[in-house]
């Protein structure tokens, strides 16, 4: 195990990175509340100059390169899903920002720092790479021209309509300003050595609280390399979660 203290910038800017999330992992599930939260922490770093770092927790990542099939490091994300995936709204909120106002070298900046690994292929262009279900939702968002409605319902989409209401031509430069102060604990786990399950169950006693079929998915899966665990959430626990759950609402 290694732990250092990262600036979030800093690690969403890494190139020919992707940040992965298992499809272990519970959905993205942040509600208003918690979106507000982090970003009136964002507004305050922004604009107190007092204010040298934020720190916003950890992220804690195994190094999955040996399952990956292109040229680009892989990190799975085991905890920090929910706060890396909000954080990447907001510069996705920025960057529609910045192409409204026809600020074309934010727009860049943002796009080609943050959100994507500019020479990988199409389908592996973004740095974010979330659960299939939330995959459409999130291409969604950076690709609209703003009038195609999505089709279905994500948590993906709500909060970053909420973050685009927020973001405006005013406070924008205060917005950016926060994002580069916000830091947090990089948790990077060894699979020969670490023991992945153990660490992601006591890191998640706070926080949204995980439910028994969380704890099992996870238990089953985690310990599988990436294609055995695809294959069996798509032919089998998907189907089981698609059969308990109201898709209008995205609840069980």
């Amino acid at each position: 195990m290694e732990v250092n203290q990262t600036r979030v910038n800093k690690f969403l800017s890494a190139s020919e990175m992707t940040f992965a999330i298992p499809v272990y992992q519970r959905n993205y599930d942040w509600n208003r509340v918690q979106c507000k939260l982090l970003f009136q922490d964002i507004v305050d770093a922004g604009n107190n100059d007092k204010i040298i770092e934020h720190f916003i927790g950890s992220i804690v990542f195994v190094h999955d390169a040996v399952y990956t099939p292109s040229s680009l490091t892989e990190l799975t994300i085991i905890d920090g899903q929910q706060r890396l995936t909000t954080i990447t709204l907001i510069y996705i909120a920025l960057y529609r920002l910045a192409k409204d106002i026809g600020d074309h070298m934010l727009e860049r900046k943002i796009h080609t720092t943050y959100l994507i690994n500019e020479f990988a292929k199409d389908t592996e262009k973004l740095k974010l790479k979330p659960t299939e279900n939330n995959m459409e939702a999130l291409r969604h968002i950076l690709n609209s021209s703003g009038v195609d409605e999505f089709k279905g319902y994500s948590k993906i989409i709500e909060n970053f309509e909420f973050f685009r209401r927020l973001i405006n031509a005013g406070n924008h430069e205060t917005i950016q300003k926060g994002l580069s102060k916000l830091v947090f604990v990089a948790i990077a786990l060894d699979r020969q050595r670490d023991n992945p399950q153990r660490i992601f169950e006591s890191l998640n006693s706070t926080g949204l609280a995980l439910s028994q079929a969380d704890l099992i998915r996870n238990y089953i899966l985690m310990g599988l390399n990436r294609n055995d665990q695809d294959k069996i959430y798509k032919n089998y626990w998907d189907v089981i979660e698609h059969n308990a759950k109201d898709e209008d609402i995205n609840e069980d």
